[in-house]
């Protein structure tokens, strides 16, 4: 397994320990195939928090209303879900050998 590989998908796996720390790191330290991979990474990293603060954003305009915020859990959960899923499916199919930026 070549060590491309594996620092490539450590920045879709990082979501468990340094979601934006990691790949920014890697994205300054390291070539251009795995600068890639971390800068895609980086930016899967990066919706997750820009649901929750459009969340919170609608829910003080909202002024908390009931629909809205379940609406808005919703929305977030759903989205956050499908992007961590996402992370790890490029996380292992960086690990096994094919190109997913």
């Amino acid at each position: 397994m070549k060590s491309e590989h594996i620092l490539s998908s450590l920045c879709y796996f990082s979501v468990f320990f340094a979601p934006f720390i990691f790949p920014i790191v890697v994205y300054f330290l390291s070539d251009r195939g795995i600068k890639n991979h971390a800068k895609s990474a980086l930016f899967i990293h990066l919706i997750p928090a820009i649901t929750v603060i459009g969340a919170f954003i609608a829910l003080l305009i909202s002024n908390l209303n009931e629909n809205v915020t379940t609406l808005a859990i919703a929305t977030v959960v759903v989205i956050n879900a499908y992007y961590f899923i996402l992370n790890l499916v490029k996380g292992v199919k960086v690990l096994q050998g094919g190109s997913t930026a």
